[in-house]
């Protein structure tokens, strides 16, 4: 999580690839791999894999801040959390399906409740030379493969990606994260609230329009799907009514 936040960082930050991505996974309890995978932004996969390789070489060569942790772990819980509060709502074809996964691969399935209660215990324990020693362990495999998929035929061939794969790398350190955690109550006033010029009922699913005097518009719907939840979906601009048409002709 830490090592992905920081690639994401690195793209947003005008970086070679689009997209870059670090999973481990024990596959069919018969294979367990660190899997990276890397999208170019152009042509030029060599710079996005380096660049890529040097996000990773830094998590391989300094430990993380206890506030980088504490972030992702906030976010962990956070999902834990969720299938607590929508156990009641979960499908019987999906609890079944993961008792059949985990029959497959020899283990069992856990109530959300007991693996929230897991998690929990085993949060002091995140410290950065316990990430750091799991980072490099996961990355210090017998062996390592790769594959390069390319739309055009001729772009790269096998001495190639085993030669980039090989060259050194500097470790990049500028993505780590150290923003200061933002308070509701630190955050400016929204200010004056907005006139609503027409509240009513769309007549579908219980959904109600509300106008205001702005222009915003929007849509509010009570579900009993999530429990204790409120979901804020945000859109700018007039969508289609505002393209025009000659982008639908062409």
């Amino acid at each position: 999580a830490l090592i992905n936040r920081r690639l994401e960082a690195k793209a947003r930050a005008g970086g070679s690839y689009l997209l870059a991505q670090v999973q481990q996974e024990d596959v069919s309890r018969s294979a367990d791999g660190t899997f990276v995978a890397v999208t170019p932004l152009t042509e030029d996969w060599r710079s996005a894999l380096r660049d890529v390789r040097a996000v990773i070489a830094d998590a391989l060569e300094r430990a993380p801040t206890q506030e980088e942790i504490d972030r992702e772990a906030a976010e962990i819980e956070t999902a834990y959390q969720i299938p607590v509060e929508q156990q009641m709502l979960i499908p019987g074809s999906k609890v079944a399906d993961d008792l059949v996964g985990a029959l497959d691969i020899r283990e069992t399935v856990a109530a959300p409740n007991d693996v929230l209660r897991i998690f929990r215990s085993s949060k002091p324990l995140f410290k950065p030379e316990a990430v750091l020693a799991h980072t490099r362990t996961l990355f210090s495999g017998t062996v390592t493969r790769a594959l390069l998929v390319t739309p055009k035929q001729g772009e790269a061939d096998n001495a190639a990606l085993r030669q980039a794969m090989l060259a050194p790398v500097v470790a990049d350190g500028s993505v780590r994260l150290a923003a200061k955690p933002v308070r509701f109550d630190e955050l400016p006033p929204i200010g004056a609230p907005g006139k609503i010029t027409s509240l009513a009922p769309t007549g579908l699913l219980g959904i109600e329009k509300v106008e205001f005097a702005n222009g915003v518009k929007a849509l509010m719907w009570s579900t009993p799907d999530g429990p204790g939840r409120m979901t804020v979906k945000v859109r700018f601009g007039g969508g289609t009514d505002h393209t025009p048409p000659r982008l639908f002709a062409d």
